[in-house]
């Protein structure tokens, strides 16, 4: 014997698949998210993150003759020149670069998590009302050939 497909029981059955994919997906999302708030340097590219960690690195990417041609720092005025830029200026100029820097990875962070959380938000009631349709289907009788 012989029974017809259920097209609809399928459809059901796949969304609800798909839901528990993205599920999964905003999870691990959420995670990422909270582990980026929690520890924000650890999320930082190597480059910024020794830049964050050195003053040392951070003032030979900020000079002239650093590897990386930078802008004179923030807090330095243009009409001075780096013979005249004293440590305690640059320092100052790495310490805002620092906060600057860490609450940009906190506010990625929180970014992610808020999306990640409407993303399950949303999913969830659908994956929900696909598996109690799946639920209510009558299964599909013989058909005799």
């Amino acid at each position: 014997m012989r029974t017809k497909f259920d097209w609809r029981a399928a459809y059901f059955h796949i969304i609800s698949l798909v839901a528990i994919i993205i599920l999964l997906f905003a999870l691990i999302s959420v995670g990422h998210g909270i582990l980026r708030l929690a520890f924000p340097k650890l999320s930082m590219n190597p480059y910024e993150w020794e830049q964050v960690e050195s003053f040392e690195a951070y003032k030979r990417s900020a000079s002239p003759e650093g590897p990386k041609a930078r802008p004179a720092p923030v807090n330095v005025t243009d009409t001075l020149t780096w013979a005249n830029v004293s440590d305690e200026q640059l320092h100052q100029s790495w310490e805002e670069h620092r906060v600057v820097a860490v609450e940009g990875q906190r506010r990625t962070g929180l970014w992610e998590l808020l999306e990640s959380l409407v993303s399950a938000i949303v999913v969830v009631p659908i994956f929900w009302w696909h598996r109690r349709a799946v639920k209510r289907l009558k299964p599909l009788e013989d058909s005799p050939e």
